[in-house]
């Protein structure tokens, strides 16, 4: 009924114990990088789940199976939960290893270069015009 998926061997499993003793690294993965894809890995076991319990509620609906399929659709509302977590922590991820590139300043040179061809500063920086008066002041004056 289920499918098992190996897992790629640079994609570091296991509690923070077990990789301590193994390696010397406290961390359940070894980038984010890697983080991200076990979530990607994570997320097509969990599409093929939700297609193969969809078969089985089928399945328990032509055998009139009701208890069944009762306990297959909580299956299939839990999974879909994960599913949506799952998603969600994968654009996190995906977030926080944009920051760490913007941070270490891995994307600075390509921002300089796009900025020099418009003519601007590499980053935002402030209007260097004074801001305009406001109706309130010339009435008051």
């Amino acid at each position: 009924m289920l499918r098992v998926t190996t897992i790629p061997d640079h994609v570091q499993l296991g509690s923070p114990s077990e990789r301590t003793r193994a390696d010397g690294d406290a961390s359940p993965f070894a980038s984010l990088e890697s983080a991200q894809e076990y979530i990607s890995l994570l997320g097509t076991v969990v599409d093929d789940t939700l297609n193969e319990i969809q078969q089985e509620i089928d399945l328990a609906a032509k055998e009139h199976a009701e208890r069944r399929q009762e306990a297959l659709f909580l299956v299939n509302y839990k999974l879909t939960r994960l599913r949506h977590h799952v998603t969600a922590t994968g654009r996190l991820l995906n977030d926080l290893r944009t920051l760490r590139r913007l941070l270490l300043g891995q994307r600075s040179s390509r921002f300089a270069s796009d900025a020099a061809k418009v003519g601007q500063a590499p980053f935002l920086s402030p209007p260097t015009a004074s801001p305009p008066q406001t109706p309130l002041r010339a009435a008051a004056g």
